[in-house]
């Protein structure tokens, strides 16, 4: 596989290649021993459960094609990948491979998929068929659901239209031993899939009373009789194994798709004891409009916990969070969510809700489940980081997506206001309260921006160990500067084209916007970008 150079950058939007698909790296290599040291010296640690942290990529893969305009879609896929970062695929190398043929084979998958949709979406719109606006679209991403020294697990939603009255959805899943990098059958974590049948039966109608099932027991039936026809799916997650039975499956496509969780604690006997239930600090995935049950707090016994997103036209104006009898109304604004439940080594609760609105702004609210009670405990203007990837041999470069998985020590990204709009990132951990706390105060920059000197001024020779800004130090009209890091408020450090660190100080001047050393930033820095 080809390597790329790490840039973090603002996650406004990606491009899509306008013809044909672009196969991507997923390892994520960077180009700077410092960048990579700093940004993982939490995730790559050893952490309190006696493992060491893994950070999976998750690499967005596009390709498209316009009809005759030149503008409309005629085709659009958008496939991800994953890999490890650079030092989990060190500790975790035959897993590493694993997931690098997994990715191998779905951007194969990608690539046949898109020549084909191109084929039938011309015939379809020189006859006519393709309204405007109307195109065909192959969509896949992943989620990962479980990430620890035992299993690493992943789904995978898809999003299809290819003609017809509607276009279809369903979710799959990947699981595979941590360890030797093997993906998992069901034949590794249960004792018997065919005792699971009255199980997924049992769940399956006290879950969902008011749909209309085809025959349930000839149905789950014959995934056991005809595997080679049917086919569960399914992923692992720190509670058990989630059984997703997609539109058609089981019911009729207005039903709907239909998920089951056989969890470790409340089914013990039908698992093989290899696989189990995660323990100590862990990070679970929820989604907003299904219900759970499952113990979250570890006092082994289910509770039931639910989010409703609450629409108001076209956007979210609250959230409804119900954990067994209590209720609350988490109001803000926002389009769509990432919900993860994070479990404590202390076996507290807390909801990290990431919420995404206008011009791809995301803020994280953090809910406390604790002590019977459903209280917000705050919010920060953070997000999952986007990272961009430079290419040696792609003009453009593309977009990687650096996932929680671990409470233990995880990254962050902040939209940033400084000679610039970007993305900044620290590393973080949770704090008493649930809150993610960060113990350094600048940002790391990887956006890939230079800015060049319109005429000399005064900035700081800089201790990059310390980033503590030492003698005065001229900066020459001609210079490259490339972002670097920053604390967000008043001061931005920049790598020069020597390899060598520059502080440069601002102020805000209600007349003149931000400045330097009284000087419009404009009047010295050519480059500056601003987002709105």
């Amino acid at each position: 596989m080809k390597k790329f150079k790490l840039a973090i950058t603002l996650a406004l939007c990606f491009g899509l290649c306008i013809c044909g698909c672009k196969k991507t790296d997923t390892t994520g290599e960077s180009d700077s021993n410092t960048q990579t040291e700093e940004t993982t010296e939490t995730t790559e640690e050893e952490t309190s459960e006696g493992f060491i942290a893994i950070q999976p990529i998750i690499t967005k893969n596009t390709c498209s094609k316009t009809k005759d305009d030149g503008v409309e879609f005629l085709v659009e896929s958008s496939y991800d990948t994953i890999s490890l970062d650079e030092e989990s695929a060190q500790y975790y190398s035959a897993l590493d491979s694993a997931l690098n043929s997994l990715s191998d084979t779905m951007l194969a998958s990608q690539k046949d998929n898109f020549e084909s949709n191109v084929e039938y979406a011309t015939t379809d719109y020189e006859e006519g068929y393709l309204d405007d606006g109307m195109y065909y679209n192959d969509d896949s991403s992943l989620s990962v659901e479980r990430a620890d020294e035992s299993v690493f697990s992943i789904s995978q939603s898809t999003d299809t239209f290819t003609g017809g009255a509607h276009g279809s959805y369903g979710t799959t899943g990947y699981t595979f031993d941590t360890q030797t990098g093997k993906q998992l059958e069901l034949s590794d974590i249960f004792t018997s899939v065919d005792d699971i049948i009255p199980v997924l039966k049992n769940s399956l109608e006290t879950n969902y009373p008011d749909v209309e099932f085809f025959d349930l027991d000839q149905t789950l039936q014959s995934y056991i009789d005809d595997p080679d026809t049917y086919q569960f799916s399914w992923y692992m997650n720190a509670k058990g194994v989630m059984f997703i039975f997609n539109p058609y499956e089981l019911a009729s496509y207005a039903e709907g798709s239909q998920n089951v969780l056989i969890s470790f604690a409340e089914h013990e006997e039908l698992f093989t004891g290899d696989y189990t239930a995660a323990t100590g600090a862990y990070v679970l995935n929820l989604y907003s409009g299904n219900d759970y049950y499952i113990d979250l707090n570890g006092d082994n016994t289910q509770e039931h916990l639910s989010i409703t997103e609450n629409y108001e036209d076209s956007m979210c104006s609250s959230a409804t969070i119900v954990y067994d009898d209590a209720s609350y109304d988490l109001e803000a604004y926002f389009y769509t969510t990432d919900i993860k439940a994070i479990h404590t080594k202390d076996d507290k609760i807390y909801l990290f809700i990431f919420l995404h609105g206008d011009n791809d702004f995301t803020s994280l609210d953090v809910v406390s489940l604790n002590d019977g009670k459903i209280q917000k405990v705050g919010g920060l203007n953070v997000a999952e980081p986007s990272l961009y990837v430079e290419s040696e041999d792609e003009e453009d470069g593309i977009w990687q997506y650096y996932p929680l998985v671990s409470p233990t020590g995880f990254i962050l990204s902040s939209h940033l206001d400084a000679i610039s709009t970007y993305d900044g990132i620290k590393t973080y951990t949770l704090d008493s309260d649930g809150m993610p706390v960060s113990d350094s105060d600048y940002y790391f920059i990887r956006n890939g921006r230079t800015l060049t000197v319109k005429k000399d001024f005064q900035g700081f020779e800089v201790d990059i160990n310390t980033n503590e800004l030492k003698k005065e130090s001229t900066i020459s009209a001609g210079e490259k500067l490339t972002f670097y890091r920053t604390n967000g408020t008043d001061t931005v450090i920049f790598e020069k084209e020597d390899g060598t660190f520059v502080g440069v100080q601002f102020e805000i001047d209600d007349d003149l916007g931000r400045t330097i050393n009284g000087i419009s930033e404009e009047d010295l820095l050519d480059g500056i970008m601003y987002a709105g």
